[in-house]
């Protein structure tokens, strides 16, 4: 079984996170079809929310690694809020994406209890992570 410590699992998140890593640059949306998540689910198989005011977030400021107290490494990116603007078709928001400039699925995450949007007023808050673990703790 690999185990990694914990120092080498912080620089290799590091690495994803910083410039030219596949995290540099991404950026977070929210998604509205209810969808089991895996290893190959891609973009496409995702519904972009379309409420009024949505649009994908700037791009993600991560900060410092650091093993968390599950003795993950951890990355945490700057809170998000999504703004409904005003009136618009109700959505229900099962979750949010983090993808690349280009549109690519880096990873996806369903919410524990779905989110309405219903009109003005109505937000999603998003603090994007990224952990890494060994297979062994």
């Amino acid at each position: 079984m690999l185990v990694v410590s914990d120092p080498i699992a912080r620089a290799l998140l590091t690495h994803l996170i910083t410039t030219g890593g596949p995290l540099f640059g991404a950026i977070v949306g929210l998604f509205t079809n209810t969808i089991t998540i895996t290893h190959t689910t891609v973009f496409a198989d995702l519904v972009e929310a379309t409420f009024a005011g949505y649009s994908r977030s700037a791009t993600i400021t991560w900060g410092t690694v650091f093993t968390n107290p599950s003795f993950f490494a951890e990355a945490d990116g700057n809170t998000t809020q999504f703004n409904c603007t005003g009136s618009t078709t109700p959505e229900t928001i099962t979750g949010y994406f983090v993808v690349d400039g280009s549109s690519q699925l880096l990873y996806a995450e369903n919410f524990d209890t779905p989110i309405p949007i219903s009109g003005s007023g109505d937000a999603v808050v998003i603090v994007p992570q990224f952990t890494l673990a060994s297979q062994q703790l």
